[in-house]
């Protein structure tokens, strides 16, 4: 089977997958990003992972009685 990337409902464990087992189909995937030439998802997921990374550390330097004003 070709990128079982969207097979299962696990992503995170999909994306890994994915990557250690090299069937990616490149070109002839419509994720395929021909710029860049690398998968759409997999860039996604790391590009959230990292601005969840950075939200963490955001999150963890505001103060702890801080009121969102609205």
């Amino acid at each position: 089977m070709k990128c079982p990337l969207l097979t299962d409902k696990d992503y995170s464990v999909q994306l890994e997958r994915n990557l250690n087992t090299g069937d990616c189909i490149k070109e002839e995937c419509a994720w395929w990003d021909q710029v860049y030439g690398r998968c759409t998802v997999l860039a996604l997921s790391q590009i959230f992972t990292a601005m969840g990374h950075v939200l963490g550390r955001i999150h963890d330097q505001m103060p702890k009685d801080f009121t969102p004003r609205g």
